[in-house]
């Protein structure tokens, strides 16, 4: 799994856009919490596309979750910009498609 910072980024505004690509399944879960931490103290919103991942499973959407969680209690936020047909598909097994705002984007494969 990868993550990289998108050129975008605004440290001043505290917003951070995130490109995430790879698997998101449980055998990289820790280094998905270990790549999102550096990010979180600099930032308050952030937009991330998902439109590279390959691979999801119930972990990398428990810790979509948790992120949005915190985020949400700590006065961060986070939206998704775009994503892959097999993370939309997961979403909408899950029903979470609300939950994430996806009504605005459309699958990218």
């Amino acid at each position: 799994m990868e993550v990289r910072e998108l050129k975008d980024n605004d440290k001043q505004s505290g917003v951070c856009r995130l490109s995430v690509a790879g698997e998101m399944t449980i055998y990289a879960a820790e280094q998905m919490l270990q790549m999102f931490s550096p990010y979180w103290r600099d930032y308050k919103q952030f937009a991330l596309e998902l439109a590279k991942v390959s691979e999801i499973d119930t972990t990398g959407i428990q810790l979509l979750l948790q992120f949005q969680r915190s985020a949400k209690l700590t006065g961060h936020s986070v939206q998704i910009l775009s994503c892959s047909q097999v993370v939309r598909d997961l979403f909408a097994l899950y029903s979470l498609n609300e939950s994430f705002d996806m009504s605005h984007i459309q699958a990218t494969d």
